[in-house]
C-alpha cells in the first residue's frame, strides 16, 4: 500500500514569513541606497541568500515522499515526474539526526537520511506527515540488511522512542 506524506502547510508558513520579511528587509533598502557600494553589496548578498532560502521553500513545500513495500521516493519540482527513489533493499545508510533551536536542547526537529547504495539520498524533517512511519520502516530495513547504525542516530532513536533491536541496544 502506498502513502503520501508532505510538510504541513503551517510548518512551511513559518519558512515562508521568514524569507519574505528577511527579502523585504534587505532587498528594499536595495533599492532606495544611493551610492554606497560597500552596503549594496552586504545588501545584495543578504537578499540573496534570502532568497534562496525561498526558494527552497518553495522546493520543500511542493515535494511528495511516497512511501511503499519497496521503498520511498521523493517527487517535487526539481526531481521530475518519477523522483529520486530509495528502495529498501539497495538502503546503504540510515541517518537520524537532532537539530536543536534552543541551548538547552529543547525545541528542535529531527532529520533522517536515507542513502542507497546506487548513491542516491533522500533527507526528510520530522514535521513531515506521519515521519514515524518512515523511520520504523527505514530502521526495519536496516536491520534486515545487517546495516550498522552510528551511535548518534542510534542514541537519536532511543531519545525520540523509535524501536531498536536488540542488537541495536
Amino acid at each position: 500500500m502506498m502513502s503520501e506524506h508532505r510538510y504541513p502547510l503551517n510548518w512551511v508558513l513559518a519558512d515562508y514569513a521568514r524569507g519574505g520579511a528577511g527579502l523585504a528587509l534587505t532587498g528594499l533598502p536595495l533599492l532606495l541606497i544611493g551610492p554606497a557600494p560597500v552596503f549594496a553589496v552586504i545588501l545584495a548578498a543578504l537578499a540573496l541568500a534570502f532568497l534562496v532560502f525561498l526558494i527552497r521553500t518553495v522546493i520543500r513545500h511542493r515535494t511528495v515522499f511516497r512511501q511503499d513495500e519497496d521503498g520511498v521516493a521523493a517527487i517535487g519540482p526539481l526531481s521530475g515526474s518519477s523522483g529520486r527513489r530509495v528502495t529498501w533493499k539497495a538502503l546503504s545508510r540510515v541517518g537520524l539526526r537532532y537539530y536543536s533551536t534552543q541551548r538547552n536542547r529543547e525545541n528542535g526537529w529531527l532529520q533522517l537520511t536515507l542513502q542507497s547504495r546506487d548513491g542516491t539520498v533522500l533527507r526528510m524533517e520530522s514535521p513531515l506527515e506521519n515521519f514515524a512511519a518512515i523511520v520504523n520502516r527505514a530502521v526495519a530495513a536496516a536491520q534486515t540488511a545487517n546495516l550498522t547504525l552510528d551511535e548518534t542516530t542510534i542514541a537519536n532513536m532511543r531519545a525520540a522512542g523509535y524501536r531498536l533491536s536488540q542488537a541495536d541496544e
